[in-house]
């Protein structure tokens, strides 16, 4: 993206005020190419019209070549790239999130930094992305599997300069992702096999301890959660499996380094605190899914392990999860892919 585009973005967001909210509709604008909507009870797609307003439970989808503008207000918008397709739902509550479910394909955020908090949200398939400000990238892509390998769900996630945004998937949590920092999140079908890898920057990742089966709100200092610290190309792996008696779902958590060394690692069963484990690992060879199922099967059978520490020694205050003001070198990003306002 040039740097004259992305001065000229920041500046608009900057000086524009609170633009009101469509409250029951939203927009699409500018629609290229094979560009449909679905509308709540029709039985057919038809072709999207430039500026028209739509009810909130319109599924849209750009083909091959295509591409269209989703309005929430005058200064809230989300770009949907060739081949993708979104639904557009509202939220309950009193920030009533318009919600942008991403099934497939790339979604670009222009949300401005005037806007409430939450006013736009996207869902992908292995979580949810929130307090976005800015301009921030968001992919989902599938593969099919095959005898060998499992069928994927990748999401990519990458926040321009001066953005940022949050991710929250099951039994995890990346507090804060900004200013050029990346993130990749691969999960198969059957959702018993996570891996949380991060792309590009320095910044924590929170895990649940067991007492929830998803991350607890609020999150801010909560000793329901570990801290973990990433840099580029370190991950955080979480295995799932159901407990053969009573059903309890056992998670494996391992932390590894750039290179796939272990460095930490922790297991705990849902529901039940008091049944969990935690240790710190250094492994000359390239783990694998043996040392988390170990660490399930530890964490299961011990009734009388500790309980996971809540906070790491790593982090001062949940600002140090953010990261680094910018990363080691610039995100790549297209000329002019946010600039479409």
């Amino acid at each position: 993206m040039k740097r004259t585009a992305i001065f000229a973005v920041a500046a608009a967001m900057a000086t524009a005020s609170f633009a009101e909210p469509y409250t029951r509709l939203f927009k699409v604008h500018n629609p290229t190419g094979d560009c449909r909507v679905l509308k709540p009870g029709a039985a057919a797609f038809e072709p999207a019209q430039r500026d028209k307003a739509y009810p909130f439970g319109t599924q849209v989808e750009c083909g091959k070549d295509s591409d269209a503008v989703l309005l929430f207000s005058e200064a809230d918008a989300v770009r949907i790239l060739a081949n993708t397709s979104a639904k557009v739902t509202i939220g309950d509550g009193e920030a009533s999130p318009r919600i942008v479910s991403l099934e497939s394909g790339t979604a670009l955020t222009r949300i401005g930094t005037s806007t409430v908090e939450d006013f736009v949200v996207i869902d992908t398939p292995v979580g949810r992305v929130r307090s976005i400000v800015g301009n921030c990238k968001v992919s989902v892509a599938r593969t099919k599997g095959s005898k060998r390998e499992p069928a994927m769900i990748d999401v990519e996630l990458s926040a321009e300069s001066s953005s940022k945004m949050k991710f929250i998937g099951r039994q995890f949590i990346i507090p804060s992702l900004k200013n050029g920092f990346g993130a990749r999140i691969s999960s198969n079908a059957d959702d018993s096999y996570t891996v949380v890898t991060d792309t590009l920057g320095d910044y924590g990742v929170l895990i649940n301890t067991g007492l929830e089966a998803d991350p607890p709100e609020p999150y801010e200092e909560n000793s329901e959660l570990n801290r973990l610290k990433l840099n580029s190309q370190s991950a955080v792996r979480i295995w799932r499996e159901k407990a053969s008696v009573g059903g309890t779902t056992v998670v494996a958590v391992l932390a590894t380094t750039p290179a796939g060394k272990g460095r930490e690692s922790f297991a705990f069963a849902v529901g039940k605190s008091d049944i969990a484990a935690r240790s710190n690992v250094f492994l000359d060879t390239i783990t694998n899914e043996l040392a988390a199922a170990e660490a399930a099967r530890a964490a299961a059978g011990d009734d009388d392990a500790d309980a996971l520490g809540g906070n790491d020694d790593d982090f001062d205050s949940l600002d140090d999860l953010g990261g680094d003001s910018a990363p080691a070198a610039p995100a790549a990003s297209d000329d002019n892919l946010f600039d479409f306002l």
